[in-house]
């Protein structure tokens, strides 16, 4: 077992009712009662009002005060069982039913037992039994991993401070209203791909709760056709490097000589659509949920109904939108999987006698035949 959660904090129902609502949510931009989420002075009726417990829950952890005037921190607001909410929860206080209720990143429900399903943060799982504070492919970090700040994904990684580091990400509406696409400009997290400093991207307005290809009801991540090893700071990937950095960039690192076959590693931000028609990806010739790839040009006018790469690969017109990342494999928060990925790698077996067209075969099509 790996769980540093208080047992009655996976168990309880974070309920949005009219007593204890959260506010909703219109991309970053919270709308709803203050008191819902801050406290002036952490005192009412003689109680304490600041928690490290989940949101919605009648007794407070502690009494200590969270900074920003919050009354929960991160994992205490975004504990909870998904519904279609205005609220993403990333920890299940019950076991999610994976892919109908774990949003486009996952959930940490199953690190808490596995460490290698989900990534070790802080107030939701011990640090990593086998790796410690050290990313695969990267330098040990000075602490455990966190939400935000300098040791998390979130946020301005300069902020030492989780609250400090998403400072105005929940208030700001930044590009968002456009088509949903925020730009990544500098540490702004009222502009950045769900407070991802410096990153771009389309946002699903529920996370992918519900997603459709046909309507263009879908996350979009930006990516960059790389010909070298050199980094684009603007990318999904990118953010990935930044811990796991062996896994991306640097010479030797991914490709045994120019950026390209044979690789030594999966590479990511490379762009399948620059390849022949008789490669072994022309089959990605739609987007696909299961193993979603990034486009390397977007705005606010970007249509994701036309994502969907009709007329296969090796087509000049669709040069820049098949490109692999990261997350074309793994969640970022985690998955039932080892190693947060997006399907079981054990049960990939190539030219078995059957097709479908799952996993690793979303890509390499044409070793998913007899």
């Amino acid at each position: 077992m790996k769980k540093n959660v208080s047992r009655h904090m996976l168990t309880a129902i974070v309920a949005l009712s009219a007593a204890v609502a959260l506010p909703s949510l219109a991309m970053a931009k919270v709308s709803g009662a203050c008191g819902d989420c801050h406290t002036m002075h952490n005192s009412q009726d003689g109680a304490a009002m600041a928690s490290t417990g989940v949101f919605g829950t009648s007794t407070p952890a502690d009494d200590s005060a969270n900074g920003a005037l919050l009354r929960y921190g991160c994992v205490g607001c975004h504990t909870g069982d998904n519904s279609g909410g205005d609220v993403p929860f990333v920890l299940a206080s019950t076991a999610p039913t994976y892919g109908t209720n774990t949003l486009a990143g996952g959930n940490f429900y199953w690190v808490t037992t596995t460490d290698n399903t989900g990534h070790n943060v802080l107030d939701v799982a011990n640090g990593d039994g086998a790796l410690g504070d050290t990313p695969p492919g990267g330098a040990a970090l000075t602490s455990q991993l966190t939400c935000a700040g300098t040791m998390g994904c979130h946020g301005d990684r300069s902020e030492e401070d989780q609250f400090g580091a998403v400072a105005g990400g929940h208030h700001g509406p930044g590009n968002a209203a456009t088509n949903g696409y925020v730009s990544g400009s500098g540490t702004d997290m009222s502009d950045a791909f769900r407070m991802l400093a410096g990153i771009e991207g389309i946002e699903d307005a529920d996370w992918e709760y519900t997603a459709d290809v046909a309507t263009g009801d879908h996350n979009l991540y930006k990516g960059a056709s790389r010909t070298d090893e050199t980094d684009d700071a603007t990318t999904i990937s990118s953010l990935c490097a930044q811990c796991h950095g062996e896994f991306h960039n640097g010479v030797g690192n991914v490709s045994s000589a120019t950026f390209g076959s044979p690789w030594v590693r999966h590479p990511t931000d490379f762009d399948m659509s620059a390849l022949a028609t008789t490669s072994e990806y022309a089959g990605y010739t739609d987007y696909s949920l299961e193993a979603p790839v990034a486009v390397d040009t977007m705005d606010g006018s970007t249509d994701l109904t036309a994502i969907n790469h009709a007329g296969g690969l090796g087509d000049a017109a669709k040069t820049g939108d098949s490109i692999v990342t990261c997350v074309s494999c793994h969640r970022a928060h985690g998955s039932p999987y080892a190693d947060l990925l997006r399907w079981d790698y054990s049960t990939m077996d190539a030219h078995n006698g059957t097709t479908g067209n799952t996993g690793c075969f979303n890509c390499h099509t044409t070793k998913d035949d007899a």
